[in-house]
């Protein structure tokens, strides 16, 4: 770990009060083939679970990955879960479902079924139904078929009003076209949790590794400690580590300043 990266984090033991957010797959969770398979870092939940139990600090994991899913991975009563990329928040007297993208629902599930058609069957490619957003995947697919993934992706959802996609890796998000994302998620965890003036007195910690939270780190900007995890790809964090088990190190440094 970097030694400003240290700094940073021991600037986090100085407010009253800590909200620190994380991203899982690629995150607190290496890159796999499929996301079923798909494991929590080694040393990962204990370090979140660790930090939960220090004075004044809040945990909240944010993901594209649905509610029950990512609860059945994460299995803790504290924590605040961001689902399908903020979409839909539960945790400790907060819950919402983001009105717009449940009322889309309908327009998402006739996308996934043109998507089935299209793509069904083509090798390596894997459609994923979320309810309220869906995931085409193309990590296991040739060159060919990877570039018939993004292409009927995007086309099928330009064809349907209410619905975006968001390119991730050798993924294809489709999502409700709503004005909300993971850093608008956090922002409103925060602003119930601690008061709309959170920022005056909150330290706050965001990880991420992929282009959706990029857009939490463009929103949060200098009001939090944002890491990008990962080497590749330009970022709008201010830090950066190598990989999960990285990020695994500087949380347990982190515990150890809290303690």
């Amino acid at each position: 770990m970097k030694g400003d990266l240290q700094h940073a984090l021991s600037g986090l033991a100085a407010p009253d009060e800590r909200f620190l957010f994380f991203d899982y797959d690629g995150t607190l969770s290496p890159i796999a083939s499929r996301a079923a398979v798909a494991f929590t870092q080694p040393g990962a939940l204990e370090e979140l679970e660790t930090l939960a139990q220090r004075p004044a600090t809040r945990v909240g994991i944010v993901t594209g990955r649905p509610l029950e899913e990512i609860r059945s991975r994460i299995p803790s009563r504290s924590f605040f879960f961001a689902a399908l990329h903020g979409l839909v928040i539960e945790g400790p007297d907060v819950s919402m479902v983001f009105p717009e993208a449940a009322r889309l629902k309908p327009v998402i599930r006739e996308a996934v079924s043109e998507l089935e058609s299209e793509l069904g069957g083509l090798g390596g490619v894997y459609i994923e139904d979320k309810g309220l957003t869906a995931a085409v995947h193309y990590r296991q697919a040739n060159e060919e078929a990877s570039k018939k993934a993004a292409d009927e992706s995007r086309r099928i959802a330009s064809a349907h009003e209410g619905i975006r996609t968001l390119p991730g890796k050798e993924v294809v998000e489709l999502r409700p076209d709503v004005d909300w994302d993971k850093g608008s998620a956090i922002e409103w965890i925060l602003e119930q949790t601690a008061g709309l003036d959170w920022e005056e007195r909150v330290g706050v910690l965001y990880a991420g590794d992929d282009q959706t939270d990029e857009d939490a780190f463009r929103r949060l900007g200098s009001r939090a400690v944002t890491v990008r995890v990962g080497d590749n790809g330009a970022t709008h964090a201010k830090y950066r580590v190598s990989g999960p088990a990285d990020l695994v190190a500087a949380l347990a440094e982190l515990s150890s300043l809290l303690a």
